[in-house]
């Protein structure tokens, strides 16, 4: 009888959060192993894309926000100001993922990123010096999407839908017309997702 994993399509895997041993970065034992996996049975890797909160707890000791009790080391605080200070990296570390996941699978494999869940958090105003703009916004997630694309080429992308954000249209709208966004996605917990397809050509 086949198993589990060789009749799924899809093999979903968290990139940033950081390792002891790696850091933040690719991870030989646990992205290659799934990776490997991936190439093997024909499927299709999915990446959850937490790289700025990874790069955030690895760099400056910050904490998702329903986790961290210290304002001083909240992501619903200090993740904006973080994300303006080190938008090199974060670009760095996307390029890393899917270069890695090139010279594995090929140029032409298709994959999924679900880009930055909690992405909105970074637009609040509990921020400190503020909330990202919208337009600086926008533009880093296409920069992060030429990252990643440049390496590979067929790669589908989404974009989180927080169900908490009061202005989910002018939020969503945005950003559905300036960036290709095949899906719109939701994490409610560390191990599910839903994906709705959205197809927007720029």
């Amino acid at each position: 009888m086949a198993s589990v994993l060789d009749e799924a399509d899809y093999l979903t895997i968290w990139i940033g959060p950081p390792s002891q041993r790696f850091g933040p970065r690719f991870n030989e034992f646990w992205h290659g192993h799934l990776l490997s996996h991936t190439k093997t049975r024909n499927s299709t890797v999915v990446y959850y894309a937490y790289i700025v909160a990874g790069l955030a707890r690895h760099m400056a000791g910050l904490q998702d926000c329903d986790v961290s009790d210290s304002p001083t080391k909240s992501l619903c605080v200090h993740g904006a100001d973080f994300i303006r200070s080190h938008q090199a990296d974060i670009l760095e570390l996307y390029s890393h993922f899917a270069n890695e996941t090139a010279t594995r699978l090929g140029r032409s494999s298709d994959s999924v990123w679900l880009i930055e869940p909690d992405w909105y958090q970074y637009s609040q105003q509990s921020q400190k010096g503020g909330g990202l703009p919208h337009n600086m916004m926008i533009s880093l997630y296409h920069r992060i999407s030429v990252a990643i694309r440049s390496r590979l080429p067929r790669a589908r992308l989404s974009i989180d839908v927080s169900p908490w954000a009061n202005d989910q249209d002018s939020w969503l709208t945005a950003f559905l017309a300036n960036i290709k966004v095949l899906y719109v996605s939701r994490v409610i917990c560390r191990f599910h997702f839903s994906l709705f397809p959205h197809f927007s050509t720029p």
